[in-house]
């Protein structure tokens, strides 16, 4: 059985083909795998807490990704029950790519000092900086921020995040290595003319069933794991709008006044909007921390020897990478739902619009979409993947590496979207949605396109 295996691991590393079938109606792609955590945060009412974190932990993952879930335990962590040092903000810094010294824990008085000492030089050269109302003239730093993003990576380093979304593709219940998960989620992106084919080859036993999948991709599957640690806030309308003009401030104290003045005028404006939208009630206001695991041919070689000497698997340091942070937020409108419901519902639609933001600003985390017809173009997407009018898509085509058994994909054109479609019902919060499931798009199709023809976010408008 070990010797099966190691073919089986031996293939998915080496023969990754990817083929598209003559006349196939669906395109085979794989699904990127998200592990969800929360980090509770101090200043959230401890009266709303229990119930936040509830409703993280009932929040189902995003349909669009495949559930890598670890266990419940390690799903929730406080924050303030991690001691953050000089050290854990350096080690930060030195893995994100930050080039940053470590300073003492005086960022708010070292803040005014630079802004002070800014201030004096455009004095000296005859130029007032800063805002002239002078009620942003002492913006406070938000320290917390700051510390939050450490303690995000403090949890999942110390806990060995990366040993543990790996264990989850491969350790069984059992304890052993298994193939299981990854065959399955092979099998769940499979076409059904890919189904049927593995069935035919069933009768060479189990490598002959799950060579023809593997064959037909797979490798991409387990590179394209990934891991949110979100922090969730609990604010009222003007709690929202001060945060807004603060951040706004910091940065304003380092301009001519004309400029500064300009940028507190914008803020005002968002500061107003969010008062109003949030109205007299309340807002959960979430930031995300995205990592991916870093899946090397020196980890999948690791993982691969682990089915014939199991250290092998245990004893190799496998490994995240940061890929960046959002943030959005979304009201706890009470009336229609009870305080229960409404925080479960601003939980997770303020989980859908953060995951929405960090794919269009970083391509490694967009996933693919079938489209589910061509005349017209749709696709099964719209408001509660936070699509929008004048968003655009590319359309992608697969090629494969034949050194490295690697998928990758080429733009062959683009697709605007025409009409957002409304996926979420009475839930739903675009008013320019229409009333079909689906969203619609303008463009110019290859002349082979297909339903299944996969398209992607190509990022902001």
């Amino acid at each position: 059985m070990k010797k099966t295996f190691l073919i089986i691991f031996a293939l998915l590393m080496t023969m990754n083909v990817f083929a598209q079938k003559k006349g196939q109606e669906m395109e085979p792609y794989r699904r990127s795998s998200l592990c969800m955590i929360m980090m509770e945060d101090p200043r959230i009412d401890q009266s709303i807490a229990p119930l936040v974190r509830q409703s993280f932990l009932s929040n189902p993952i995003p349909s669009k990704f495949n559930d890598h879930s670890v266990p419940a335990e390690f799903m929730a962590f406080n924050q303030s029950a991690l001691e953050i040092t000089v050290a854990d903000k350096q080690a930060f810094n030195d893995f994100t790519g930050k080039k940053k010294k470590a300073k003492k824990d005086k960022s708010a008085e070292g803040t005014a000092v630079a802004a002070g000492t800014v201030g004096l030089l455009g004095a000296l050269a005859g130029v007032e900086m800063g805002p002239s109302n002078k009620a942003y003239a002492n913006p406070v730093v938000d320290t917390m921020k700051k510390v939050s993003e450490v303690a995000a990576f403090k949890y999942i380093n110390d806990n060995n995040f990366a040993k543990k979304v790996v264990d989850r593709w491969f350790v069984g219940e059992d304890g052993n290595l298994n193939m299981k998960l990854v065959i399955d989620r092979i099998n769940e992106n499979a076409t059904p003319e890919e189904k049927a084919a593995a069935a035919e080859n069933s009768a060479a036993g189990v490598a002959g069933a799950t060579d023809y999948l593997i064959n037909n991709g797979g490798l991409d599957l387990i590179g394209n794991t990934f891991i949110t640690v979100s922090r969730f806030r609990y604010m009222t309308g003007p709690e929202m709008a001060a945060e807004i003009l603060n951040g706004a401030a910091i940065g304003a104290q380092f301009l001519p006044q004309s400029a500064a003045d300009m940028v507190m005028s914008t803020a005002e404006l968002s500061a107003t909007a969010a008062t109003l939208a949030i109205g007299k009630g309340y807002c959960i206001n979430t930031t995300t921390y995205l990592y991916r695991l870093e899946w090397t041919p020196e980890a999948q070689f690791a993982a691969g020897q682990g089915f014939g000497e199991r250290s092998s698997y245990e004893n190799y340091p496998y490994t995240l990478e940061y890929v960046g942070e959002e943030s959005a937020y979304c009201q706890v409108s009470v009336g229609k739902r009870d305080l229960d419901e409404a925080v479960r519902f601003a939980v997770g639609r303020s989980l859908d619009k953060v995951l929405a933001k960090l794919e269009k600003k970083y391509e490694v985390f967009r996933t693919k979409t079938p489209l589910t017809s061509v005349d017209p173009i749709t696709a099964s997407i719209g408001t509660k993947e936070c699509v929008e009018v004048g968003d655009k898509y590319e359309i992608l085509a697969s090629s494969l590496n034949t050194k490295t058994g690697e998928v990758t994909y080429k733009s062959v054109g683009t697709l605007k979207v025409e009409t957002v479609g409304n996926n979420m019902g009475e839930d739903n919060d675009d008013e320019k949605a229409s009333s079909d499931p689906f969203t619609t798009f303008s463009g110019k199709l290859p002349k082979n396109a297909y339903p299944g023809m996969l398209i992607r976010q190509a990022g902001k408008k």
